[in-house]
C-alpha cells in the first residue's frame, strides 16, 4: 500500500515539476558515508531524478568512502577518478553564484522546486526503483565515462572462452553474526553456477570462472569442481574491473555489484536483495529456456565467432 501510494505521488509530481520552468535549480549529492557502490549508485540514481525532474545535475565528489586504506580522502578521491561520474559536469562551485540557498530532501520525489536553490540528496533511489526503465537511458553514458578516463582499458576479451564471475560477500557478512541479510548460502551459490555451467556446456563453449571475495580458498571448497581461479582480498579496483569485463556476471546483495552489472557488457545474473533489477537481467526465477536466449544474446554481442563456432 506503502509503495502504491509513493509510486502515484511520485508519477504525478514528477509530470507537475517537469513541466515548472524554473531558474537556477540543482541536484546534487549530499555525500558520504558508505561504501564506494552504494555512493556511486546513489549518484547514478540523483542523476536520474534530475533528468526527468527538470533540474540541473551539478557533481558533488565521493568523500568518505568506507573500507578505506590509507588516507580516507585520498581513498576517496581514487574512487572518484576510477568512475570519473563528474567527467563533462558542473559542480557546485560553478553555479554557486546562481542560488542563494541550500536545501537537503529525505524525499526527492516530493519536491517542489523553487528558483535560486540547490538540493542535495542522499540518493533517489524511493523514485528510481519505480522507474528502472530509466537506468537503460544513462548506462552508454557511464559506460563511456568510465572506459574513456585514462584509468580503465577496455582490453580484448578472450577469443576461445568465456569468463563468468561471482561476486560473494564475505569478510564483513556472514551467516549469523553480521550483515546476515546480505549473506548468501554456499549452497545457493553453487546452484547458480552449475545452473550457468550446464547451459554453457550445453552450447559446447569453454569457460573460466572467477571467485571475487574475501577469506581463503579453503572457504570456498564447495566451488572447486569448477576449478575457479580465486581473486580473493584482492585489489578492490582490479576487482571491480574483472567484474565489469566478465561475460557472464554473478551479482551478490552488494551495491558494488550493482554498479557493475550497471557497466558491464555481459549477461547479469542478479541475486535480488532491495535493489530492483534492470529488465534485461537475468535472475533466479528465469526458466532455462530465457537463460539460454540471453546467453545466445550475450555471445552475440561478445563472441559472436564462439557462437557460430556451437552452432
Amino acid at each position: 500500500m506503502k509503495k502504491s501510494l509513493v509510486r502515484i505521488l511520485s508519477v504525478l509530481n514528477q509530470k507537475i515539476q517537469a513541466k515548472r520552468k524554473v531558474r537556477n535549480c540543482y541536484a546534487t549529492f549530499f555525500g558520504g558515508w558508505d561504501g564506494v557502490g552504494a555512493q556511486i549508485h546513489a549518484i547514478i540514481s540523483i542523476q536520474i531524478f534530475a533528468r526527468k525532474y527538470g533540474l540541473t545535475y551539478v557533481h558533488t565528489p565521493l568523500k568518505d568512502v568506507e573500507h578505506y586504506k590509507g588516507d580516507r580522502s585520498l581513498w576517496s578521491d581514487k574512487w572518484e577518478k576510477f568512475f570519473s561520474l563528474g567527467a563533462n559536469e558542473l559542480t557546485p562551485s560553478d553555479v554557486s553564484h546562481l542560488y542563494s540557498r541550500e536545501k537537503y530532501l529525505k524525499f526527492p520525489f516530493l519536491i517542489f522546486k523553487k528558483e535560486n536553490t540547490l538540493y542535495r540528496f542522499s540518493n533517489c533511489h524511493t523514485y528510481t526503483e519505480l522507474v528502472i526503465e530509466e537506468y537503460e537511458k544513462i548506462v552508454s553514458e557511464l559506460k563511456t565515462k568510465f572506459w574513456s578516463n585514462g584509468i580503465n582499458k577496455k582490453e580484448e576479451r578472450q577469443t576461445e572462452v568465456i569468463k563468468i564471475s561471482v561476486h560473494i560477500r564475505r569478510g564483513d557478512v556472514t551467516a549469523t553474526n553480521n550483515l546476515v541479510n546480505r549473506y548468501t548460502d554456499d549452497l545457493l551459490i553453487e546452484r547458480r553456477i552449475q545452473k550457468i555451467v550446464d547451459c554453457v556446456n550445453g552450447m559446447d563453449i569453454k569457460f573460466t570462472l572467477q571467485v571475487v571475495s574475501q577469506g581463503s580458498e579453503g572457504d570456498f571448497s564447495f566451488l572447486q569442481k569448477f576449478n575457479p581461479v580465486y581473486l580473493l582480498n584482492y585489489d578492490e579496483f582490479e576487482s571491480f574491473r574483472e567484474l565489469v569485463k566478465s561475460d557472464v556476471l554473478i551479482t551478490a546483495k552488494s551495491s558494488f555489484s550493482y554498479v557493475a552489472a550497471l557497466l558491464t557488457d555481459g549477461l547479469v545474473y542478479y541475486e535480488n536483495f532491495w535493489h530492483t533489477p534492470l529488465s534485461k537481467w537475468v535472475i533466479d526465477t528465469t526458466a532455462t529456456s530465457n537463460l539460454n536466449k540471453a546467453l545466445i544474446e550475450m555471445l552475440q554481442y561478445n563472441h559472436p565467432q564462439l557462437l557460430r563456432a556451437s552452432c
